[in-house]
């Protein structure tokens, strides 16, 4: 019974998962581009002193393949510029341009916006309870599925 009951939670967490990464994926396509190049455009804009294609990867959780994609389009298009690091001229630092800026304002601040009303729904200890909870169990999935990835190399 506590079995199934688990089950029930995980298939509603994982529903409300989805849910939320298709609000998401909504707004980017309403704006005519893919969810993936919304989440790159977030990591550059929130970082004003500029950022290197590893750091975007971390932060929009993408591979160096998909941010190389995105950034050179973003380049072809003039909302990037990259930037040789003094000590490492093989990293390149990337930063919006004017235009660039302008344009990830006009995408960027409104999903921050609803964001923000969104999360202010919520008093500060469940804001906390939220954070830790989810903290917790992306923790522990990712733990689970390294340990299975292991088992399962290991059995090839």
């Amino acid at each position: 019974m506590k079995q199934d009951r688990m089950f029930q939670n995980l298939v509603r967490y994982c529903r409300l998962r989805d849910v939320q990464f298709h609000i998401y994926d909504t707004y980017a396509r309403r704006q005519g581009i893919p969810v993936k190049s919304l989440f790159v455009l977030n990591a550059i804009y929130y970082s004003p002193q500029g950022c290197t294609q590893m750091e975007i990867c971390q932060k929009a959780f993408s591979s160096k393949q998909t941010v190389n994609a995105i950034i050179k389009g973003y380049l072809k298009q003039g909302m990037v510029q990259l930037t040789e690091q003094p000590e490492d001229r093989r990293t390149k630092i990337v930063q919006l341009t004017k235009k660039g800026r302008e344009y990830a304002k006009n995408l960027i601040e409104p999903v921050t916006a609803a964001e923000m009303l969104a999360i202010k729904t919520l008093t500060m200890e469940e804001q906390e309870t939220l954070l830790q909870l989810s903290e917790r169990f992306g923790n522990c999935l990712n733990k689970e599925l390294l340990q299975e990835e292991t088992k399962w190399n290991s059995m090839k």
